[in-house]
């Protein structure tokens, strides 16, 4: 009698223990599952923006390029200025035409 008692007891504790790892392991999966999507997100956002960030290296670079220009452009202006003045001006006295 003993042993029917413990046997059922044995099937009833393995029943419940089987039970609990089910539920782990279905809790297991739909964590990883969302862990994977969490990353699979991440990597697409990353494939989407790779594109952004090249184009904004691109744009700053090209700025600096125009900066550069701009600052060529008003230098030469400036300096042809002066050597306009230089030709009108000896030791600080006009020079008449």
């Amino acid at each position: 009698m003993r042993r029917k008692i413990l046997a059922e007891h044995c099937k009833i504790a393995s029943a419940a223990n089987d039970t609990v790892q089910h539920t782990d392991r279905l809790l297991r999966i739909r964590r990883d599952e969302r862990i994977r999507n969490v990353k699979q997100k991440a990597l697409l956002h990353a494939a989407e923006n790779v594109v952004n960030i090249f184009r904004r290296y691109m744009v700053a670079a090209k700025r600096k390029a125009l900066i550069r220009k701009r600052q060529r452009v008003a230098h030469s202006a400036v300096r042809s200025a002066r050597d306009e003045l230089e030709t009108f001006l000896v030791d600080g006295r006009a020079r008449a035409i």
